[in-house]
């Protein structure tokens, strides 16, 4: 008897902890996210209005992303070490040379993660890309939207609210389309 005694409290014991667990780790996942924008990897994301931010372009000049409300904006996070970053892009740059005057291109380098100025310039030069890069040289601009992953692509309408993200690799396609829903 006193055998199924100890056996149901250990069972008792054992599924109270199995439910704390459980609810604990949703309340702690929810209370730790770090991405106040977006939870998975291409979202539509109607009138949220884009935190403002500051980024550098170059060592000692900043400007605000407020600065560029008006026309919608193409937000890029990239690394140089970024192999995905690497692959698309020849496609930002080619929007980019057909869209500027219309678009407003962002290119911002996480250079405050494991980057420099002198190696995304080198990135860029060395590809000859035609769009000037912005650096984030202590990861404002990154915190302030939540970022986690590179590349992240952010497009926001005129009026400065988020049209949606795609995190991760963008197709040449998916660029495009998204841009021309922008306009």
């Amino acid at each position: 008897m006193k055998e199924k005694i100890k056996f149901v409290i250990y069972m008792i014991l054992f599924i109270s902890f199995m439910i704390f667990s459980v609810v604990g780790y949703k309340k702690v996942s929810e209370r730790n996210s770090t991405n106040k924008y977006y939870n998975n990897t291409n979202v539509e994301q109607k009138h949220t209005k884009l935190k403002e931010f500051e980024v550098y372009i170059d060592d000692s000049h900043k400007i605000s992303v407020k600065q560029l409300i008006g026309k919608p904006i193409v937000i890029n996070i990239w690394t140089s070490w970024c192999g995905y970053c690497g692959v698309e892009m020849p496609y930002f740059n080619d929007m980019y040379l057909k869209e500027k005057d219309n678009i407003n291109f962002m290119m911002i380098n996480a250079t405050g993660d494991r980057d420099s100025i002198e190696n995304a310039n080198k990135f860029v030069n060395e590809n000859n890309y035609d769009f000037k890069p912005y650096y984030d040289l202590n990861l404002e601009a990154i915190q302030k939207l939540g970022i986690y992953s590179y590349p992240t692509t952010i497009f926001v309408d005129k009026e400065g609210y988020i049209d949606s993200i795609k995190v991760g690799l963008i197709t040449k396609e998916e660029l495009k389309s998204k841009i021309e829903k922008l306009k």
